[in-house]
């Protein structure tokens, strides 16, 4: 016994990714004897050898990691010799708690191997739900940790022989993967066609789903993380149908297709997107539409167009049977409630609407939309985080343990703090409805018990004193007798992008958004903020408008265009004739007495609604039939004319918008192309916020300058007010791992939390 014993501890993406079973390959071919095991923390090992061994191992696992997996942070220490231990063992996983976060990975797109198994294996030939150590769900299907079968909705299956031979076999890549299964022992997929006719042979399936979509059908599908519906995107019928059935009139679809070349066809894709679209997270990539193969339907007004690629074996297998169709791809659920996820509520909506249903029996303990993503500069950047990156921690310097944060309403996640890390739920969606917050609360609970996490010392929520997310913090806190912070909802914006980017001291955060209460009682959304994670100054703010009738002015963008007239030249006898006929010269005579009048007509300085605004006077949207449609539409048209030049700006005050909206106005007037018209108001816009920005930062002394809120959302934008500030030698930070808009903000919450307990801890 006189030999030494090492503890080897690992934290990082180490449960769920082949990291155990790559430790073992590695500790057995320099013959030491041992064992690992998963624990809440991580992975740990325990090894007979000195330092040497103990080196080489790390560097020979380091040289192997499998293609998920992440190694953030190893200790090493002494252990007393463990007894009759004789050769490398995977032993049962370690139950004791710890505040040290388990890096759990997100659910994987399906590998190659995976798919020639499915192609050509016997035992797995046409098993769509292939996977090994290297792909296939994870987050989706773990209901507790550490992660082990038992521990995943995959425990009701029991794994048969040829199974177990691999499960066990450490040469196999399926070593010790916990979803492993096969025709014999695992789930499978059924499908109900609408006439009540059930089919379960894969190949039938597939080419049932095939030929729904070809005839201009609409399926529903299970996917990883929940339901999805299935269209044609060539088929403008389908796709219109497809809309009346979502109630979702005009906000765009996604669109999947076979491969890159296909993706290429139907979308101008950098090989910076191609990158991403073929990266094993699988996200939606926002692309320059071609408008080749796809219906104006699927994307009405827009330049661009959401591409992604399979990440099913199903999917593949369809696209086989289909060729190179293009299938426009949206979660299935009722208008304003969350991304079906449960069998039969599936199966029920798809007997509502007479729907053709697939689905397999594998259970989705963590329902998870799909994650968009737009590159910026030929850097991917989030706008929707969910399936593919959750639940990845984001590390923070100070101790976030015990905290959580519950964001705001619209585009909802919360947030939990665990050691020294934020964990950001999936996107939960606006919480318009009842069932919308139960999913919140849903999410709590799952992922309070994945990292065994309670909210002991501090819940932070939104100032907003009508936020339901609000309330639900409030709530879990009461439950757990935590201090409830509230939290100024811009402030917030702009220390998400200061924690992600690690910065602690003072900022200039330029942030634009669309709606937020502020400390004065008015709606704030165009921010000059002086700020650190704790407290914040307003250095200077965009223009007050009226918002006639309260909420319908983000709903009626034409009641922003009057109010922006009246305020800024006495009248709206300048609106478009256009705009006149479409909304009725009477509605325009009440909004604008509203206006003058004060009568409900709260003041808000959202930049939202001034593009809001600026799209109505340029015809592009007299309502939003989706949150900030206008605006999106209106950088759709900038995209279109990119060296349209530029509109004056007041020289004393740069963010009076008094010349820019005049200068549109006259071009207008003068039938000028609306591309123009947007890209020259883009162009203004960005210089009078950087002029504003590195006028006040020469005079504080700053160089950190933050961009935040969800106006940021707008890439051209973004690009053109970060090429400024940079030319001006300021540093300039916008978000890259959380969304720019409310999917972001429960960060910045959080991080606010963490930083003011870890002030009074030291004080």
């Amino acid at each position: 016994m006189s030999a030494e014993w090492k503890q080897v501890s690992f934290a990082g993406v180490v449960q769920g990714v082949g990291f155990r079973p790559a430790l073992y390959r590695a500790a057995v071919s320099q013959g030491l004897d041992g064992t690992v095991a998963n624990n809440p923390a991580g992975v740990t090992a325990v090894i007979k050898g000195d330092d040497a061994a103990v080196e080489a191992l790390v560097s020979r696992l380091r040289r192997e990691l499998p293609p998920i997996a992440r190694i953030d942070n190893i200790k090493v220490c002494d252990v007393t010799p463990p007894v009759e231990v004789t050769g490398f063992h995977i032993v049962p996983s370690g139950h004791e708690s710890s505040d040290t976060t388990t890096r759990i990975s997100p659910d994987v797109a399906i590998c190659d191997k995976c798919l020639e198994d499915i192609r050509r294996q016997p035992r797995r030939k046409g098993y769509f739900l292939t996977n090994c150590t290297n792909c296939g769900p994870r987050f989706s299907i773990i209901t507790g940790m550490p992660y082990d079968r038992e521990a995943t909705t995959m425990a009701e299956y029991l794994m048969c022989d040829d199974c177990r031979a691999e499960y066990t076999d450490p040469a196999d890549r399926r070593f010790h993967a916990q979803p492993v299964a096969c025709h014999q022992c695992g789930p499978e997929y059924r499908m109900r066609l609408a006439d009540g006719t059930e089919l379960r042979c894969p190949d039938e399936i597939v080419r049932s789903i095939a030929s729904e979509l070809k005839s201009g059908g609409i399926v529903m599908l299970k996917g990883i993380g929940g339901y999805n519906l299935l269209a044609d995107a060539a088929n403008s019928a389908a796709i219109k149908r497809l809309r009346s059935l979502k109630h979702r009139p005009r906000k765009p679809f996604a669109v999947m297709v076979a491969d890159i070349d296909t993706a290429r066809r139907v979308a101008a894709v950098s090989d910076d997107e191609a990158n991403a679209l073929i990266h094993w997270r699988a996200p939606i990539v926002v692309c320059a539409s071609t408008g080749v193969g796809i219906c104006s339907e699927v994307a009405p007004g827009c330049a661009t167009l959401g591409v992604m690629l399979p990440y099913m074996g199903l999917h593949h297998a369809l696209f086989a049977e289909s060729g190179d169709m293009a299938i426009a791809v949206t979660s299935a659920n009722r208008h304003g409630f969350p991304i079906i996820a449960d069998d039969a509520d599936a199966l029920a909506f798809a007997a509502d609407y007479s729907l053709p249903i697939v689905w397999h029996t594998r259970r989705i303990a963590n329902r998870c939309d799909d994650s968009v993503v737009r590159l910026v500069n030929h850097i991917p950047r989030l706008l929707r985080r969910s399936r593919g990156y959750v639940p990845e921690p984001l590390a923070i310097d100070v101790p976030t343990e015990g905290i959580a944060a519950f964001g705001a309403d619209i585009t909802s996640t919360w947030a939990l703090g665990k050691g020294r890390d934020i964990i950001l739920s999936q996107y939960i969606g606006s919480l318009e409805s009842a069932e919308s917050e139960d999913f919140l609360r849903e999410s709590v609970e799952n992922l309070s018990k994945m990292f065994n996490f309670a909210p002991a010392r501090a819940v932070v929520v939104d100032a907003h004193p009508g936020y339901r997310s609000s309330a639900v913090g409030r709530a879990v806190a009461e439950r757990h007798g935590a201090e409830v912070m509230t939290m100024w909802h811009h402030h917030a914006h702009a220390v998400s992008v200061m924690a992600e980017y690690g910065v602690r001291g003072r900022v200039l955060a330029v942030v634009l958004d669309g709606t937020g209460a502020g400390p004065d009682g008015t709606v704030w959304g165009s921010e000059l903020l002086l700020c650190d994670r704790t407290r914040f100054e307003r250095i200077a703010h965009g223009q007050y408008f009226p918002l006639p009738g309260g909420d319908k002015a983000s709903l009626q963008p034409w009641r922003m265009a009057v109010s922006v007239l009246v305020t800024l030249f006495g009248s709206a006898d300048r609106l478009p004739e256009a705009l006149v006929e479409a909304v009725g010269a009477y509605n325009i005579k009440v909004v604008e007495q509203m206006v003058r009048k004060g009568i409900n007509s709260p003041l808000g300085c959202g930049a939202g609604r001034v593009w809001d605004a600026v799209a109505a006077l340029c015809g592009l949207a007299y309502a939003n039939a989706y949150e900030a449609e206008a605006p999106i539409l209106l950088e759709n048209a900038a995209l279109g004319c990119p060296d349209a030049g530029t509109y004056p700006l007041n020289a004393d005050y740069p963010l009076d918008l008094a010349p820019i909206i005049a200068a549109a106005l006259a071009d207008l007037e003068r039938g000028e192309s609306v591309a123009a018209v947007s890209a020259r108001f883009h162009a203004a816009y960005a210089a009078a916020w950087a002029q504003e920005t590195a006028s006040h930062a020469a005079r504080l002394g700053v160089r950190d300058i933050v961009l935040a809120g969800g106006v940021f959302q707008n890439s051209l934008l973004q690009s053109l007010i970060a090429a400024r500030l940079r030319a001006c030698g300021l540093n300039v930070m916008s978000p890259l791992k959380v969304p720019p808009g409310d999917g972001g903000i429960a960060l910045g919450q959080l991080a606010y939390g963490a930083e003011i307990l870890n002030c009074r801890n030291h004080a």
